[in-house]
């Protein structure tokens, strides 16, 4: 049906709500909500549970976390007490419990799960404590809701911009190929070691085709994570912290803010490739942030 048919407004406030939690992901409800005036005053009403709605069935648990985290600094309800607290109960439950895997024995305890998922991992009882879920509140406001859809749709366009460009960049980069007389050579002390600058020819990837589900969500979460943490720092002002961790935190830069939760290389060389990107299609970033946000500071 179309949102902008009169046929559409006249539908019962219960079924428009239930239609609107079935959208296929955040990106195309802020189309519905942008197309139909109706789905606008319903937003407003219901936009907590139906942002709640559509990011539970839609997103991996880890960008749930993330958005979640994002709406609760941006509401100003994050009601912790140092950076280290604010570390151990938003940035440390992004991640796996201790106890998974445990040597060859799995343990079945994720701890970034929502409980509100009926997923097959368990949640175990230390991380029950230590991990409270976390939800989106139903006082809200709108706007800061309307941001994340804006968000979201932002952040889908940069992931397909970043997976083509580091797909052009790999078609046109015009690798050698070792050919078959490579060899090994002995060296003094150093054993049997490649010989140096081996005969190549011509090689010309191909295309890997579409990008997979995986990749998205990947590049995604990270866009996320950038979010949270620029929300974070222009928040910083209404935060209750002491001085110290307030100077800590206007001193982190992107890497060493993510490495409080105990990141590794693999996760920053991630991080980095977005980062990079995010430079380099300043232009989109500039369409939903506002000038004073650190992010455009940084990046301009």
């Amino acid at each position: 049906m179309d949102p902008t048919d009169p046929l559409f407004s006249s539908l019962p406030a219960e079924v428009l709500l239930q239609i609107a939690k079935q959208v296929s992901g955040l990106p195309s409800f802020r189309n519905l909500d942008k197309a139909s005036p109706t789905i606008s005053s319903l937003f407003d009403e219901f936009g907590p549970e139906i942002v709640e709605s559509l990011i539970s069935t839609n997103l991996p648990a880890q960008v749930q976390s993330l958005i979640r985290t994002i709406v609760l600094i941006r509401s100003n309800l994050t009601l912790t007490r140092s950076l280290d607290e604010f570390s151990r109960a938003y940035l440390k439950r992004d991640g796996y419990c201790e106890k998974f895997p445990q040597a060859l024995k799995l343990v079945l305890c994720i701890r970034r799960v929502h409980p509100s998922l009926d997923d097959s991992f368990k949640v175990c009882e230390g991380c029950k404590e230590a991990f409270p879920p976390v939800g989106i509140s139903q006082d809200t406001p709108s706007g800061i809701l309307r941001n994340v859809l804006d968000s979201a749709c932002q952040n889908q366009n940069l992931t397909d911009e970043l997976l083509q460009s580091c797909l052009d960049r790999c078609v046109n980069s015009k690798p050698l190929q070792l050919g078959p007389k490579f060899r090994y050579i002995a060296r003094p002390n150093f054993g049997r070691a490649p010989q140096r600058r081996p005969v190549g020819k011509p090689f010309t990837p191909e295309s890997s085709g579409p990008f997979s589900w995986t990749e998205r969500q990947r590049t995604s979460r990270h866009f996320w994570r950038v979010q949270l943490f620029f929300y974070l720092k222009l928040s910083s002002r209404d935060l209750h912290w002491p001085l110290k961790d307030l100077v800590r935190l206007d001193s982190l830069d992107i890497f060493s803010f993510w490495e409080l939760s105990g990141t590794h290389g693999r996760f920053n060389e991630q991080l980095g490739t977005i980062v990079v990107c995010s430079k380099r299609y300043f232009p989109l970033l500039q369409q939903n942030y506002p000038k004073s946000c650190p992010l455009i500071r940084s990046f301009a």
